[in-house]
Parts: C-alpha cells; structure tokens; sequence
C-alpha cells in the first residue's frame, strides 16, 4: 500500500518495457491449435471460459466477481478498482431510468447510452476477467500458465506484463498494465465504431454532459457501517479520448491506493452495500427506488439535503431499469503491434479534487433544475 501517491520502479518498468518491445516484434497473436496443448490445458481454457460466461450476465454479476476476486487476491489492485468502477457504470445505467435523465433523454437516446455502457462492461469482464481466473490456477499449480492467454484472446501485450508480475510481484506495474490493455480493447473493439459515434459520443447530449461537468466515477467511503457515505473519485472529461482514459484509470488508482485511510472507508462501504445500480447504495436518504407520481413540479434538494415533504430522487435498482443483454462475440485482433505504450506508463499520476461530494451535490442540482425546466416547457 501507498501512502500518498502511486511511484513506478524505475528499474521494474524498464525491465518490462524491453520484455514488450520483444514480444511487439517477434509474438503472433493468433495462437497454435488446441490440439497442441495437453489435455490438463485445455481444461483449464475451458473451466475458465465457464466460469467467465457465468459471471458476465450483467452489471451486477460482473461486479460482484471483480469484488469476490479482490478479496481472495488482493495482490490483484486491479480488481478492485475494476469492482468501483463497475459500480458507477451500474449507476449510470439505472439514472437513465431514473428520475431525471428518463425526463431529460428520448428512449432512443437512453437505449443507445446503455447499450455502450454494457457492451463496454461486457467486453472489459470477457476479456480481463479470463486473465484474473488464469493467475488463479498459476497459483494454485505453483506453475505460470501465461503462455495460454493467447488461446483466450488476451492480447500479447498482457503476455509480458503477466510474466513480469508473476516474477516481481509488482502490483503497480499490472494495475498500469491492466489498465492500458483494457483501454486499449475497447477502443478498437467499441469506440471506434461508427454507431457508437453517431448514435452516442457525437450527440449533442453527450457534448453537453461533458460540457457541463456532469459525469463522475464515485467511491464512497464510510467510517461505521452506518454513516453516509462520503464520496471520493474524479470527473470525467474527454471520454472518447483514449489518452484521457487510461490517464483517468491511473488517477483512480491513485484515489484508491494512495491513501491507508481513504483505502479503509472504501473498503469498508463495499463490504456493507452490496451494488444494486440505485444510487440508494451510497445515498439511501437522498434516492428511491420507489418512483413518485404524479412527478414533483418544484424543487426538492437543498444543499444535497431534500426539502421538508420532498420525495427522495426516484434510483430503480438495475433488475427493474433495464433486461438482460445477449452480446455478439468480440473481435479477435490484437492492439498491441500497432501502439508505443512507454509513455503511458511514465504517467505522472497527480490528482487534483479527490473529494466529489459538493460536486456531485452540484450535479444532481444541474440535473434537477435542468428536468424541471424541460418539464414546465413541454
């Protein structure tokens, strides 16, 4: 554990960073065929399959697996941050039901917001969550099974990082890596896509979002099992711009690891709320799932506090915004032979505005005054 900021080993990362360039020019990506690996590897490829398919239903399963894997392993930084960050995604997915973005955004729009938040969900979890369950069995075999991560699609890039983590037990060194090979995927496999473009990330809606500062990754944290949380984490700016991602996840990282205390309160929020996608996970005196009508007409918050007689803010949990999503299977290429990846590991991951609880105070105002005049004009 850090205590105030995340620091590379300089000699560690140069070690690495040749390790890649080999694999960068001498690795194929497409894998031998199954039939040339022993039948105890070929078992583990497909229990792991399995058992990934089990636990990418939805939001909420994927979740909870990212969490149940930080806890077996916490040598895994990774997964944690991979838990939190999929609890806002789960967030983000039932606001659209929820009582301000329903009446803010057409369903055509909705559907098209949540079909990007889930097939990014989907595809990060299919991709990564393979390469956590193959650590799983290298340590219980005493043995590195990182050369079979090519036959699970994982990209050659994350060959090196594996192997160099299994020899260093660097955690920061994989957290970086996980994060640069996960931003990486979907980028090629999603973002760049001209639907998601047209449909999502060119809209006027998603320029004003981030125009008007409207997106935030939380992680509350909580002192006692029943306190209110406070809420720590960093705005969302530039989501289409791969850079900004990985140099987002860095600072996340950051937030989560940096600080023994803030680590704790954390970790102790997600030990007592189990993610549902409502808000009522962190802010249960704030947000509902019960949904008023008629809906209010006037203004109910007050300084992140509702007004006497106010309804709480209408937060279904993800089971009753959204059904079950069937996926496409993901494309099989390889990002890494096109990429110089050195200079986002030499990040320098300083943060600014931890704290989110007057901002995200700030926001729901934005979004509530924003509702209400949508509402008094139609």
């Amino acid at each position: 554990m850090l205590n105030q900021k995340i620091k590379l080993k300089k000699k560690e990362l140069k070690s690495l960073l040749n390790h890649l360039q080999h694999i960068q020019l001498t690795s194929s990506f497409l894998p031998d065929h199954h039939n040339d690996l022993s039948s105890h590897e070929q078992h583990i490829l497909s229990s792991i399959q399995a058992e990934t398919n089990k636990h990418n239903h939805d939001n909420v399963t994927r979740t909870q697996a990212y969490y149940d894997y930080y806890i077996e392993h916490p040598v895994i930084h990774w997964a944690l941050l991979a838990h939190l960050v999929s609890r806002n995604t789960g967030w983000n997915m039932s606001d659209l039901k929820g009582e301000y973005h329903s009446n803010l955004l057409s369903a055509t729009d909705q559907r098209a917001f949540f079909d990007l938040l889930e097939r990014g969900n989907w595809l990060i979890f299919q991709d990564a969550y393979p390469q956590l369950l193959l650590y799983k069995h290298s340590l219980q075999e005493n043995t590195p099974y990182f050369h079979l991560l090519p036959f699970l699609h994982v990209s050659s890039f994350m060959t090196g990082v594996w192997k160099h983590f299994w020899e260093k037990q660097d955690s920061l060194l994989l957290t970086y890596g996980l994060i640069i090979n996960e931003q990486h995927y979907i980028e090629k496999q999603l973002l760049q896509s001209k639907l998601v473009k047209q449909n999502v990330l060119e809209t006027v809606e998603y320029k004003l979002q981030e125009m008007l500062n409207l997106t935030h990754i939380l992680f509350p944290a909580i002192s006692t099992e029943g306190d209110k949380a406070t809420l720590y984490g960093q705005s969302v700016f530039q989501f289409s711009s791969l850079p900004h991602r990985i140099q987002l996840g860095i600072r996340l990282y950051n937030v989560l690891f940096a600080n023994r205390k803030r680590h704790s309160n954390i970790m102790l929020f997600t030990e007592h709320r189990a993610h549902t996608g409502s808000r009522m996970d962190y802010w249960p005196d704030l947000f509902d799932d019960v949904k008023e009508f008629p809906p209010s007409k006037r203004t109910k918050l007050w300084n992140c506090h509702l007004k006497k007689g106010a309804a709480p803010i209408y937060s279904p949990p993800l089971e009753k915004a959204w059904n079950c999503t069937s996926h496409e299977p993901a494309e099989t290429d390889d990002w890494f032979k096109e990429y110089d990846i050195a200079s986002y590991f030499s990040y320098n991951a300083s943060i600014q505005q931890v704290h989110q609880t007057e901002t995200h105070c700030h926001t729901l105002k934005k979004l509530e005054l924003a509702s209400l005049a949508k509402t008094t004009l139609q």
